[in-house]
Protein backbone atom coordinates (compact mmCIF):
# COMPACT_ATOMS: atom_id res chain seq x y z
CA UNK A 1 0.00 0.00 0.00
CA UNK A 2 2.76 2.09 0.54
CA UNK A 3 3.29 2.35 -3.04
CA UNK A 4 -0.30 4.29 -3.27
CA UNK A 5 -0.74 6.23 -0.23
CA UNK A 6 1.90 7.44 1.87
CA UNK A 7 0.63 10.23 4.25
CA UNK A 8 3.43 12.53 5.45
CA UNK A 9 3.45 14.05 9.22
CA UNK A 10 5.26 17.62 10.09
CA UNK A 11 6.28 18.69 13.78
CA UNK A 12 5.27 21.80 15.04
CA UNK A 13 6.36 25.18 14.14
CA UNK A 14 8.55 26.39 16.50
CA UNK A 15 8.38 30.02 15.70
CA UNK A 16 5.01 30.49 14.65
CA UNK A 17 2.94 33.00 16.13
CA UNK A 18 1.55 31.92 19.55
CA UNK A 19 -2.19 32.37 20.50
CA UNK A 20 -3.17 34.37 23.36
CA UNK A 21 -3.30 33.51 25.91
CA UNK A 22 0.39 33.22 26.60
CA UNK A 23 2.51 30.37 24.27
CA UNK A 24 -0.41 27.71 23.69
CA UNK A 25 -0.55 26.81 19.94
CA UNK A 26 -3.44 28.05 18.05
CA UNK A 27 -2.87 25.97 14.89
CA UNK A 28 -2.49 22.22 14.50
CA UNK A 29 1.26 21.21 15.15
CA UNK A 30 0.86 17.73 13.23
CA UNK A 31 -0.50 18.02 9.92
CA UNK A 32 -0.76 15.86 6.92
CA UNK A 33 0.69 17.17 4.01
CA UNK A 34 -0.39 15.01 1.08
CA UNK A 35 -0.99 11.23 -0.37
CA UNK A 36 2.00 11.78 -2.25
CA UNK A 37 3.42 8.56 -2.54
CA UNK A 38 1.98 8.27 -6.46
CA UNK A 39 2.80 10.39 -9.48
CA UNK A 40 0.85 13.75 -9.38
CA UNK A 41 1.34 13.96 -12.81
CA UNK A 42 -0.57 10.87 -13.85
CA UNK A 43 -3.00 11.14 -16.52
CA UNK A 44 -7.06 11.26 -15.84
CA UNK A 45 -8.04 9.68 -19.01
CA UNK A 46 -5.41 7.24 -18.84
CA UNK A 47 -6.45 6.11 -15.51
CA UNK A 48 -9.89 5.94 -16.56
CA UNK A 49 -9.19 3.64 -19.09
CA UNK A 50 -7.27 1.78 -17.27
CA UNK A 51 -9.82 1.05 -14.14
CA UNK A 52 -12.32 0.15 -16.88
CA UNK A 53 -10.24 -2.63 -18.38
CA UNK A 54 -9.85 -4.22 -14.94
CA UNK A 55 -12.03 -7.48 -14.56
CA UNK A 56 -14.50 -7.00 -11.82
CA UNK A 57 -13.51 -7.74 -8.48
CA UNK A 58 -9.61 -7.01 -9.28
CA UNK A 59 -7.68 -6.37 -5.85
CA UNK A 60 -6.04 -3.60 -7.48
CA UNK A 61 -8.98 -1.41 -8.04
CA UNK A 62 -9.18 0.13 -4.94
CA UNK A 63 -5.72 1.98 -5.76
CA UNK A 64 -6.43 2.58 -8.89
CA UNK A 65 -9.67 4.58 -7.61
CA UNK A 66 -7.50 6.32 -4.75
CA UNK A 67 -4.71 7.61 -7.87
CA UNK A 68 -7.55 8.44 -10.11
CA UNK A 69 -9.10 10.89 -6.93
CA UNK A 70 -5.46 12.21 -6.26
CA UNK A 71 -5.08 12.90 -10.27
CA UNK A 72 -8.47 14.53 -10.23
CA UNK A 73 -7.09 16.78 -7.05
CA UNK A 74 -3.88 17.70 -8.86
CA UNK A 75 -5.68 18.76 -11.91
CA UNK A 76 -8.14 21.46 -10.05
CA UNK A 77 -11.46 19.12 -10.25
CA UNK A 78 -12.66 18.73 -6.19
CA UNK A 79 -16.31 17.46 -7.39
CA UNK A 80 -14.74 14.26 -9.62
CA UNK A 81 -12.51 14.28 -6.71
CA UNK A 82 -14.87 13.63 -4.34
CA UNK A 83 -16.90 11.29 -6.51
CA UNK A 84 -13.79 8.84 -7.01
CA UNK A 85 -13.14 8.76 -3.48
CA UNK A 86 -17.16 8.27 -2.82
CA UNK A 87 -17.14 5.50 -5.90
CA UNK A 88 -14.00 3.59 -3.89
CA UNK A 89 -16.36 3.50 -0.34
CA UNK A 90 -19.16 2.55 -1.86
CA UNK A 91 -17.23 -0.50 -3.91
CA UNK A 92 -14.75 -1.40 -1.76
CA UNK A 93 -15.99 -0.72 2.05
CA UNK A 94 -13.66 -3.22 3.34
CA UNK A 95 -10.47 -1.98 1.45
CA UNK A 96 -7.78 -0.93 4.08
CA UNK A 97 -7.92 2.51 2.23
CA UNK A 98 -11.02 3.51 2.66
CA UNK A 99 -9.83 5.12 6.73
CA UNK A 100 -7.55 7.02 4.65
CA UNK A 101 -10.26 8.27 2.34
CA UNK A 102 -12.51 9.05 5.17
CA UNK A 103 -9.70 11.27 6.29
CA UNK A 104 -9.02 13.10 2.88
CA UNK A 105 -12.57 13.86 2.89
CA UNK A 106 -12.51 15.10 6.15
CA UNK A 107 -9.52 17.23 5.42
CA UNK A 108 -11.24 18.40 2.77
CA UNK A 109 -14.86 19.93 4.40
CA UNK A 110 -12.02 20.94 7.42
CA UNK A 111 -10.19 22.96 4.85
CA UNK A 112 -13.75 24.79 3.74
CA UNK A 113 -14.41 25.07 7.72
CA UNK A 114 -17.62 22.88 7.76
CA UNK A 115 -16.58 21.08 10.72
CA UNK A 116 -20.16 19.03 11.06
CA UNK A 117 -18.89 17.23 7.85
CA UNK A 118 -15.25 16.99 8.62
CA UNK A 119 -16.17 15.66 12.42
CA UNK A 120 -18.54 12.70 10.59
CA UNK A 121 -15.68 11.41 8.03
CA UNK A 122 -13.01 11.84 10.64
CA UNK A 123 -15.09 9.84 13.28
CA UNK A 124 -15.50 7.19 10.51
CA UNK A 125 -12.12 7.08 10.29
CA UNK A 126 -11.71 6.02 13.84
CA UNK A 127 -13.45 3.02 13.52
CA UNK A 128 -11.47 1.23 11.78
CA UNK A 129 -8.62 0.32 15.15
CA UNK A 130 -6.56 -0.98 13.36
CA UNK A 131 -5.81 1.79 11.00
CA UNK A 132 -2.51 3.26 10.79
CA UNK A 133 -4.88 6.73 9.95
CA UNK A 134 -7.56 6.10 13.54
CA UNK A 135 -4.80 7.99 15.47
CA UNK A 136 -4.55 10.70 13.01
CA UNK A 137 -8.51 11.03 12.92
CA UNK A 138 -8.74 11.62 16.52
CA UNK A 139 -6.14 14.27 16.29
CA UNK A 140 -8.01 15.96 13.28
CA UNK A 141 -11.25 15.63 15.97
CA UNK A 142 -9.78 17.10 18.73
CA UNK A 143 -8.69 20.37 16.93
CA UNK A 144 -12.31 20.69 14.97
CA UNK A 145 -13.71 21.21 18.44
CA UNK A 146 -11.17 23.61 19.31
CA UNK A 147 -11.84 25.59 15.93
CA UNK A 148 -15.47 24.93 15.72
CA UNK A 149 -17.42 28.72 16.50
CA UNK A 150 -18.78 26.96 19.92
CA UNK A 151 -15.63 25.14 20.32
CA UNK A 152 -15.24 22.70 23.54
CA UNK A 153 -12.47 22.05 24.83
CA UNK A 154 -13.66 19.13 26.74
CA UNK A 155 -14.55 17.09 23.80
CA UNK A 156 -10.69 18.57 22.06
CA UNK A 157 -9.49 17.11 24.91
CA UNK A 158 -10.92 13.49 25.37
CA UNK A 159 -9.97 13.34 21.37
CA UNK A 160 -6.15 14.47 21.95
CA UNK A 161 -5.71 11.27 24.75
CA UNK A 162 -7.33 9.47 22.34
CA UNK A 163 -4.80 10.07 19.63
CA UNK A 164 -2.14 9.35 22.35
CA UNK A 165 -3.37 6.07 23.32
CA UNK A 166 -3.95 4.73 20.19
CA UNK A 167 -0.89 5.85 18.00
CA UNK A 168 1.19 3.34 19.25
CA UNK A 169 -1.11 0.58 18.05
CA UNK A 170 -1.40 2.10 14.43
CA UNK A 171 1.53 4.05 13.77
CA UNK A 172 4.19 1.89 15.67
CA UNK A 173 7.05 2.02 12.65
CA UNK A 174 7.17 4.92 9.85
CA UNK A 175 5.01 3.05 7.14
CA UNK A 176 3.24 5.28 4.80
CA UNK A 177 4.96 8.27 6.39
CA UNK A 178 3.20 8.08 9.63
CA UNK A 179 5.54 8.09 12.99
CA UNK A 180 4.12 7.40 16.65
CA UNK A 181 6.16 9.44 18.18
CA UNK A 182 5.75 12.41 16.04
CA UNK A 183 1.78 12.54 17.03
CA UNK A 184 2.02 11.73 20.00
CA UNK A 185 4.07 14.75 20.73
CA UNK A 186 2.01 16.85 18.32
CA UNK A 187 -0.90 15.99 20.79
CA UNK A 188 0.75 16.67 24.12
CA UNK A 189 1.48 19.70 23.27
CA UNK A 190 -1.99 20.90 21.57
CA UNK A 191 -3.79 19.99 24.44
CA UNK A 192 -2.46 22.38 26.38
CA UNK A 193 -4.90 24.39 24.70
CA UNK A 194 -7.76 23.12 25.52
CA UNK A 195 -6.45 21.97 28.75
CA UNK A 196 -6.24 25.94 29.56
CA UNK A 197 -10.11 26.14 28.57
CA UNK A 198 -11.40 23.30 30.61
CA UNK A 199 -9.13 21.75 32.93
CA UNK A 200 -8.21 21.63 37.04
CA UNK A 201 -4.56 23.56 37.04
CA UNK A 202 -3.84 21.34 40.50
CA UNK A 203 -4.30 17.73 38.31
CA UNK A 204 -2.39 19.05 35.18
CA UNK A 205 0.87 17.17 36.60
CA UNK A 206 -0.52 13.83 37.58
CA UNK A 207 -2.82 14.02 34.28
CA UNK A 208 0.13 15.10 31.65
CA UNK A 209 3.21 12.58 33.68
CA UNK A 210 0.47 9.58 32.82
CA UNK A 211 0.47 10.49 29.26
CA UNK A 212 3.95 10.80 27.93
CA UNK A 213 5.99 8.34 26.80
CA UNK A 214 9.10 8.68 28.67
CA UNK A 215 11.29 11.33 30.66
CA UNK A 216 7.98 12.12 32.53
CA UNK A 217 9.79 15.02 34.30
CA UNK A 218 11.66 17.23 31.84
CA UNK A 219 8.67 16.78 29.61
CA UNK A 220 6.09 17.88 32.08
CA UNK A 221 7.93 20.51 33.69
CA UNK A 222 8.13 22.22 29.89
CA UNK A 223 4.45 21.74 29.35
CA UNK A 224 4.01 23.54 32.83
CA UNK A 225 6.21 26.41 32.06
CA UNK A 226 3.81 26.76 28.83
CA UNK A 227 0.67 26.19 30.61
CA UNK A 228 1.49 28.29 33.79
CA UNK A 229 2.88 31.30 31.10
CA UNK A 230 -0.82 31.35 29.67
CA UNK A 231 -2.58 31.45 33.35
CA UNK A 232 0.25 34.23 34.12
CA UNK A 233 -0.54 36.20 30.63
CA UNK A 234 -4.38 36.06 31.43
CA UNK A 235 -3.94 37.02 35.08
CA UNK A 236 -4.69 33.91 36.64
CA UNK A 237 -2.78 33.66 39.70
CA UNK A 238 -4.34 31.56 41.55
CA UNK A 239 -4.19 28.79 38.41
CA UNK A 240 -0.56 29.98 38.42
CA UNK A 241 -0.04 28.78 41.87
CA UNK A 242 -2.45 25.51 41.74
CA UNK A 243 -0.76 23.93 39.12
CA UNK A 244 3.09 25.52 40.78
CA UNK A 245 1.96 23.44 44.12
CA UNK A 246 1.31 20.37 42.17
CA UNK A 247 4.27 20.09 40.21
CA UNK A 248 6.72 21.07 43.28
CA UNK A 249 4.76 18.38 45.12
CA UNK A 250 5.76 15.66 42.62
CA UNK A 251 9.21 16.92 41.77
CA UNK A 252 10.04 19.13 44.78
CA UNK A 253 13.68 20.30 42.79
CA UNK A 254 11.34 21.99 40.35
CA UNK A 255 11.51 25.09 39.65
CA UNK A 256 8.36 27.22 38.70
CA UNK A 257 10.17 29.65 36.13
CA UNK A 258 7.14 31.30 34.44
CA UNK A 259 6.37 32.85 37.78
Amino acid sequence: MSEVVRASVEAARDDAPSAAPGDLSERPSLMRRSMSGVDASEDVGALDKELDSLPAGAPEAPALLLRLAIAHREAGDDGAMKETMLRLIREHPTSELVPHVYVALGDRYRGKRNYEAALKLYDKATMFGDSRVAALAHYLIAWCWLEVASADGTRALESFVKAIECAPKGLATDHDGFVAGELIDASLRDLERAYFDVGQPAKFVAFYARLVPDDAAARTTDACVRLGSAYETAGQTAESVALCNALTTRWPDTDCSWQ
